[in-house]
């Protein structure tokens, strides 16, 4: 089974933060982390938009790079509206868990 990770990189909004964390745990997605965060993550807005999920933000380790934060990471998927670099090779949201699988056993942590 694949154990999704999310990571959530200089988050600044402690709303946007407690809400993720809330929608993590709604979906069963126990692990978050943070990298460089602008905001308490465990700030009062933060946890009233947790909800029931704070417990999510009290464990989510914070790295100081992305690079750290994904270390035990078999494929990093990132998430953007614009095409940036080319060198970069995007795939729909729609296509990626057929990507995924292409990946056969050996893919344990995305």
């Amino acid at each position: 089974m694949i154990e999704f990770i999310f990571i959530l990189v200089e988050p600044g909004e402690p709303g946007n933060i407690g809400a993720a964390a809330r929608a993590l745990h709604t979906m069963g997605f126990p692990d978050l982390r943070f990298v460089r965060p602008q905001a308490d993550v465990l700030s009062e807005v933060a946890r009233a938009f947790a909800h029931g999920s704070v417990h999510l933000l009290e464990s989510a380790p914070i790295y100081e790079s992305l690079q750290a934060a994904v270390v035990d990471v078999d494929v990093v998927c990132g998430c953007t509206a614009r095409h940036r670099i080319e060198k970069y090779h995007y795939v729909s949201v729609r296509e990626l868990p057929e990507v995924l699988q292409e990946k056969g056993d050996r893919l344990k942590k995305v």
